[in-house]
Formats: C-alpha cells, sequence, structure tokens
C-alpha cells in the first residue's frame, strides 16, 4: 500500500507538472493496471512452481493434465470454498494426479470419486455437463463438492476428510494435511 502511494504521488506530480488536467484518474488507472498485471504474474509463479513441483515427483503425468488439474483446482476451490492446497493434497493422495486411475472399489480418476455410491450426484452432474468421470473438470468439481459437503456435514475439514475416504484412518487425513501444508507452501509467494 504504501509504495502504490507513493507511485500515485509521483506519477501526478508528473502529470500535473506536464499539464495534464485529468492527471489524478490517469494515475490511479496507470497504478491500478500495473498492480493488477503484478497479481497475474504472481498468481501464474506460483502455479509454475506446483507445476514444476508436480512434474518432479510425477514425470509419468502428462504437463497438459498438470496444468489443467491446476486450472480445475484454481476454479472449484474458490467455488466451493475450499483451499486450494487441501484439493491438491488430496488428489496427489489419493491418485498421484493420474487422471485415468480406478480401484478395486470403484473409485475414479484423480479425486476418486465412487461414482455407485454417489451415484445421483455423478449421473445428474454428467447429464448437465456432459462428459464421463475420468474427464478432469469434472472429476475435480464433483469430487470438490463432495468434500465441501462432507466437510459442512461433519463441521471440520478433518470429518469432512474422513468421510470422504470412508475411513478413520490417522495415517491417510495425515498425509493429506502434510501435502496441504506442502501445496500451500508452493502457492504462498
Amino acid at each position: 500500500m504504501f509504495f502504490r502511494n507513493v507511485m500515485k504521488k509521483l506519477l501526478l506530480s508528473l502529470l500535473l507538472m506536464s499539464g495534464f488536467a485529468n492527471a489524478e484518474i490517469i494515475v490511479f488507472d496507470l497504478v491500478d493496471v500495473q498492480i493488477e498485471r503484478t497479481t497475474k504474474r504472481v498468481k501464474q509463479s506460483a502455479n509454475e512452481k506446483v507445476k514444476n513441483h508436480i512434474l518432479s515427483l510425477y514425470d509419468k503425468v502428462p504437463s497438459k493434465d498438470v496444468d489443467e488439474i491446476i486450472d480445475n483446482v484454481m476454479i472449484f476451490s474458490k467455488k466451493y470454498d475450499l483451499e486450494p492446497g487441501l484439493l491438491l493434497g488430496l488428489i496427489e493422495s489419493e491418485s498421484g494426479f493420474q487422471k485415468g486411475i480406478s480401484n478395486g472399489y470403484g473409485a475414479k480418476g484423480v479425486m476418486q470419486v465412487v461414482q455407485r455410491i454417489h451415484h445421483k450426484r455423478v449421473s445428474e452432474h454428467l447429464k448437465k455437463n456432459g462428459g464421463n468421470i475420468y474427464a478432469l473438470n469434472n472429476n475435480i468439481e464433483i469430487g470438490s463438492k463432495l468434500l465441501r459437503d462432507m466437510i459442512d456435514i461433519k463441521g471440520s475439514v478433518l470429518g469432512g476428510l474422513k468421510m470422504y475416504k470412508g475411513s478413520n484412518s490417522p495415517k491417510y487425513y495425515q498425509k493429506v494435511f502434510r501435502l496441504k501444508s506442502k501445496y500451500d507452501n508452493l502457492l504462498s509467494i
């Protein structure tokens, strides 16, 4: 904020000395545009750090998939009021960022959504949005919505994670929280 005010005063002085009558409006616009550009660069830089980290651990996951995962995590973490680090930690724990993965219980995709348990919700979503359960946008949105609902039902992130996994195993949720912390650090600049 201090830098912003100094920058505005400096630009305003220069423009007024040059005879611009609307100098104050011009200064605010210029400074606001510069701050917006800087904010976008910071967000891109944080996303690049996350992407590079994921690719360094999971070299078989295509770069374009990692980009799509990060983009969808950012969109749906905001939509469902979840921390991006929590979703990234959950995805790493559940699937290692592999979009085509499934297990013997019927869990599918990066968020390991169990379609037979959440059949109505998954069917409604896929009917409305098209695609399939393995599509990253569908899988991450459905998983995010389920997690948000479970957190609301249980009253805490810990309770929601236990319900999401269907287990009280401390090993699981400790891992997710450890991974969340790692992604929170990568996302902060």
